[in-house]
C-alpha cells in the first residue's frame, strides 16, 4: 500500500511544484512587463515635458 501511494505522491508533489513554479514565473513576467511599460511611459512623458520646457 505504501509503495503504491509513494510514487503517485511524489508525482503529485512534482506537478504541484511545477504548477506553483510556472505560476510564480508567470506572475513575475506579468509584473515585470507592467512595470517596464509604466517606466517607459513615465520616461516618454518626462522626455516630452523636458522638450516642452526647452522649446
Amino acid at each position: 500500500m505504501a509503495t503504491s501511494s509513494g510514487p503517485s505522491y511524489t508525482y503529485q508533489s512534482i506537478v504541484n511544484a511545477f504548477i506553483f513554479g510556472s505560476g510564480t514565473a508567470l506572475i513575475a513576467a506579468v509584473l515585470g512587463t507592467f512595470f517596464a511599460v509604466m517606466i517607459h511611459r513615465k520616461w516618454i512623458y518626462a522626455e516630452r515635458l523636458v522638450n516642452v520646457t526647452i522649446c
